[in-house]
């Protein structure tokens, strides 16, 4: 049975194909080079099947994460009987499902089916998900746990905000769901708006400003708008919010600025103080309302693991307190918590809890994406005349120029599926010195100088480095997505520096060398140089680009940020100086 998954969101949209041994999955956004892509994703679609060798026909059901009916309605809504175009007819299949779809009825529903006839009378089933059981079977059914108490936040999806259910086998049962307009999600990006950046969107560049700021200046004022109770639930007091009204453009009202006596602001490359001291006090209390949450998912649920999933479990520095202080063995995170992994939800709910398929796949690794041959690399290196070398061993020769302060872009192997880059679509400097930070951020990414980076280690060395907790050092570990931040040890700090945050925590990635063994060896030799077995590393893109997919993205890239030298497949190109 082969399942395809598919996410049209603003978040981006993205497409998976599942069969319970192989999994590939896409993000549109890397494709059409249209950050947070949301349009549906026919160049993911295409190349998921062609990946595996299918065709659509091939596909048994598709699963898509939304049963709500208005959730495409500026989709177009005119028939076609073309179906041999099948992303087209896909679309607009869909686009007319969801119109027939009750809203009245999804919070109860766990999905709706409909057949559409394609090819010679076959039957296509498509099932429309519940949002936030599309979450739970993302967080779960992958995880390798045979049973788990699951916890999902995030904005909204369906009109659910947050959920909390328990995973058996390929079962899952909802325990609670809190309703919309109550959402964790929209609390934290009214916030990021008011501070001048793009809700929805850039809630981490929030959550990087909150080191610059204390906390107490408006932690008070800040936990006055959301009421904690004892189940685990919470509310918003929703006289200081806009997000629920559609006609409103900002998510915050004329109240809310009156309570923190600052206006909306403006300045997002040179923060004044007071947004860096509110930004702490959010990123504070939005810690201890999550914690708080967690807390109580495990005396409810009396589990020992817990899965966590939605576009809240990409904020690290909560992670970090549910894995130190919530009272779990164990926890796993999807690399991909958001909308984005849905389309991996919707299958595995699919294929395990519909068709009660055996669970074996573990989702341990996020090198889901395309891959391109060194032939491939060394034709587009040719033809466009680029001078080029191929080291007899690549990663000692990206070390020795790392460790000579060199900052290389690395591409090589499958492109990360998630929003983060963990060594095939990476930048990496060398992570001793302070002023890397601010060479990458103000002549690399061109961002904002207060954004912070993260470190690679290897699992044999990673125990010296930072504080991990017993069940850290696996491949199904936050810390292996860089999903988590863990304390840097004290010995460390001075040679950690532009990875270390101002707390002494980072944002570590684990690198498994049965999982990403040249990334692995690149590491290793750079240990070997410095004696510091770690590296710097940072997505492959500039500010306003999603990461880079294809050896020409990767060039252009290369060519037009201060980078001095690019590892491409086992291709190196170091950039000449200037006057030569």
């Amino acid at each position: 049975m082969k399942y395809l998954g598919i996410t049209q969101t603003h978040h981006g949209s993205s497409a998976a194909v599942y069969d319970g041994e192989r999994l590939v999955a896409c993000n549109e956004e890397r494709v059409n080079r249209v950050k947070w892509s949301s349009g549906f994703p026919n160049q993911s679609i295409d190349w998921c099947l062609n990946e595996l060798g299918l065709a659509i026909q091939d596909i048994d059901a598709v699963g898509f994460y939304m049963t709500s009916s208005n959730y495409l309605s500026s989709a177009r809504s005119s028939h076609t009987d073309v179906w041999r175009f099948y992303p087209e007819a896909l679309y607009t299949v869909m686009s007319e499902l969801l119109q027939r779809a009750r809203p009245e009825a999804a919070p109860g529903v766990r999905h709706i089916r409909e057949s559409v006839h394609f090819f010679d009378g076959k039957a296509l089933e498509l099932y429309f998900i519940d949002h936030h059981l599309a979450h739970a079977a993302a967080s779960f059914l992958l995880s390798g746990f045979e049973r788990a108490a699951i916890l999902c936040l995030d904005g909204t999806g369906d009109g659910c905000s947050l959920s909390v259910s328990r995973g058996v086998g390929t079962e899952i049962e909802f325990l609670y769901r809190q309703p919309f307009p109550h959402s964790l999600g929209q609390f934290y990006a009214t916030f990021t708006q008011f501070l001048g950046f793009e809700p929805n969107a850039d809630e981490y560049k929030m959550m990087g400003l909150a080191a610059y700021g204390n906390p107490e200046v408006y932690a008070e004022k800040v936990r006055r708008l959301i009421r904690l109770h004892d189940d685990g639930s919470f509310e918003l007091d929703m006289r200081y919010f806009a997000f629920h009204m559609v006609t409103e453009r900002f998510k915050y009202n004329s109240r809310f600025v009156e309570l923190f006596g600052l206006p909306p602001n403006q300045q997002v490359e040179d923060v004044p103080q007071g947004y860096c001291d509110l930004a702490a006090a959010v990123q504070r209390v939005t810690e201890d309302v999550v914690l708080h949450i967690a807390t109580c998912v495990k005396r409810l649920t009396a589990e020992d693991n817990l899965c966590y999933g939605g576009g809240v479990a990409l904020n690290c520095l909560a992670n970090g307190r549910i894995l130190q202080q919530s009272g779990f063995r164990d926890v796993y995170i999807p690399p991909n918590p958001g909308d984005g992994g849905l389309a991996i939800g919707s299958c595995a709910y699919l294929l395990h809890t519909l068709k009660g398929a055996r669970r074996a796949f573990v989702y341990d690794h996020d090198y889901l994406g395309p891959a391109y041959s060194a032939d491939e690399i060394r034709t587009l290196l040719r033809d466009n005349g680029l001078s080029y070398e191929e080291p007899a061993n690549i990663a000692e020769a990206v070390a020795k120029r790392l460790a000579a302060s060199k900052v290389v872009g690395r591409f090589d192997g499958r492109q990360e599926f998630g929003p983060r880059a963990l060594g095939n679509r990476s930048i990496l400097a060398d992570p001793r010195s302070s002023a890397t930070k601010a060479l990458l951020n103000r002549k690399i990414k061109y961002r904002e100088p207060f954004r912070p980076f993260a470190p690679s280690s290897t699992q044999d060395r990673v125990g010296e480095l930072f504080q991990m907790r017993p069940q850290a050092v696996k491949a199904t570990a936050p810390e292996s997505f860089m999903l988590a931040t863990v304390p840097v040890r004290d010995q460390w700090r001075a040679q950690l520096q532009a990875v270390t945050h101002h707390d002494g925590t980072a944002r570590l990635q684990t690198v498994f060398a049965e999982k990403n063994r040249k990334y692995h060896d690149v590491i290793q030799a750079f240990g070997r140089e410095t004696g510091v077995p770690a590296v710097l590393n940072t997505s492959f893109n500039v500010r306003g680009e999603p990461m880079v997919l294809s050896p020409q993205d990767a060039l252009r890239c290369f060519y037009s940020t201060g980078m001095d030298t690019l590892a491409i497949g086992p291709y190196l190109l170091d950039k000449r100086p200037a006057h030569a």
